[in-house]
């Protein structure tokens, strides 16, 4: 069974996944909802505008980053670090949403975004897509990717 057949293919589909998870806390369940309901149908990502997903969710910047956190490290998704092509500077994060766990075996932020971008291009039946807007770029400094399989040295 391929990623496209296994991953929920739409809003409905990845909201009844996010409802079905067992995250053990209500804020979890919430984050992982709200990313779900707001995340790429091809992609399964959403590029986390974290002020406005915190006042959607009525808790603290710190507090959503630390609830998206537990969420990677428990695999419901993986928060890749994003920079701003511009400054260079670490800029919002990009969630990407890992029912089944079709990123288990990524250990990299550009593993994961080949993945993803694969995915993409499947779905869309075209090459060239990525899942991170055109001003974004992957982060290099020294946050690292969040997934429930750390990199290994």
């Amino acid at each position: 069974m391929s990623v496209k057949e296994t991953t929920p293919p739409d809003t409905f589909s990845r909201i009844k996944w996010a409802r079905a998870c067992v995250t053990g806390k209500p804020l979890d369940k919430l984050v992982l909802m709200m990313i779900a309901l707001r995340a790429q149908d091809d992609s399964l990502a959403y590029y986390a505008d974290k002020s406005r997903l915190a006042l959607d969710t009525e808790v603290s910047p710190k507090t959503l980053a630390q609830t998206a956190n537990r969420l990677a490290a428990n695999g419901f998704l993986v928060s890749v670090p994003m920079a701003n092509l511009k400054t260079g500077r670490q800029a919002e994060n990009l969630y990407i949403l890992n029912p089944d766990g079709w990123l288990d075996a990524c250990r990299t932020p550009g593993e994961i975004v080949a993945v993803v971008s694969a995915r993409m291009d499947a779905i869309n039946g075209r090459e060239g897509h990525h899942p991170f807007p055109s001003w974004a770029r992957l982060f290099t400094g020294t946050a690292g990717v969040r997934t429930a399989n750390p990199q290994v040295d």
